[in-house]
């Protein structure tokens, strides 16, 4: 069975790359790839742009002007650098919480 898929886990966030090659009519190679991602609930219920649910069609922009290896980086690259952000939040929030409770 050939792989059409790869599924990159990074702690709460999964990244799943999927491919698609065949051949049309005159023998020649056709690709479809995309990708998706799937975060935490609540990061979707704090999305007020909606900007998760674009993830497949800018990948698929990405793919098109860049091709697919950049495509990857970036998303990759992007969602690591949400998932820093989101944990820092968490932890100062956290910090601020106790610094709270001791007053």
């Amino acid at each position: 069975m050939r792989r059409t898929a790869l599924v990159l886990p990074v702690e709460d966030v999964e990244v799943t790359v999927q491919w698609r090659i065949t051949l049309d009519w005159t023998g020649e190679a056709e690709h479809a790839i995309s990708a998706s991602a799937r975060v935490p609930r609540s990061w979707h219920e704090q999305d007020e742009r909606r900007s998760l649910a674009k993830v497949p069609e800018m990948f698929r922009k990405l793919v098109e002007s860049r091709g697919p290896v950049v495509a990857i980086r970036a998303r990759l690259i992007n969602l690591l650098h949400q998932l820093r952000m989101r944990s820092r939040d968490i932890i100062e929030g956290e910090y601020a919480e106790t610094e709270t409770e001791e007053e």
